[in-house]
Formats: structure tokens, C-alpha cells, sequence
């Protein structure tokens, strides 16, 4: 049996849809949240022993700009 590497992200995700609060999951497509686009690959790209859901503090460094051109709702192109 292939256990994804994803697994632990999934099983969170699941767990916290599970507790008892109202959830509402909704489909944005990356080209209009670019943030959180840039956060979904960043999470991907780390080791799969460190994808465990955490608290970011700080935007990393990367991240400033698409929270800027989020806010002010300009749409970049799916390939940056």
C-alpha cells in the first residue's frame, strides 16, 4: 500500500472539518487568491516530515507582494 505524502496535511484537514463548529469550504481559483496560492505551494514544497499544519507569524519573504495585490484585487497571470 502507497501512502501519499500528503497524508498528515489531509488527516489535519479532516480532523478539523470533523470538530464541532461550522465549516464552509469554498473553491477560489489560484488566479484570484494568488496568496494563498503561493502558501499552498510553499507548504508542498517542504520536507513531508515538516507538513504538519503550524501558525506563520510573519508573511515569509516571498509572500509580500501577492498579500498586496491580493488586497487591492489585481489577477496575475497562473504562471508566476
Amino acid at each position: 500500500m502507497k501512502v501519499d505524502a500528503n497524508f498528515a496535511l489531509i488527516s489535519k484537514a479532516r480532523e478539523a472539518l470533523s470538530r464541532d463548529w461550522k465549516v464552509q469550504v469554498q473553491h477560489t481559483y489560484r488566479e484570484a487568491n494568488a496568496a494563498a496560492d503561493w502558501l499552498a505551494y510553499f507548504g508542498l514544497s517542504r520536507h513531508s516530515l515538516f507538513r504538519d499544519y503550524s501558525t506563520i507569524n510573519d508573511p515569509p519573504e516571498g509572500l509580500y507582494w501577492f498579500l498586496y495585490y491580493d488586497l487591492i484585487g489585481t489577477v496575475f497571470p497562473s504562471s508566476l
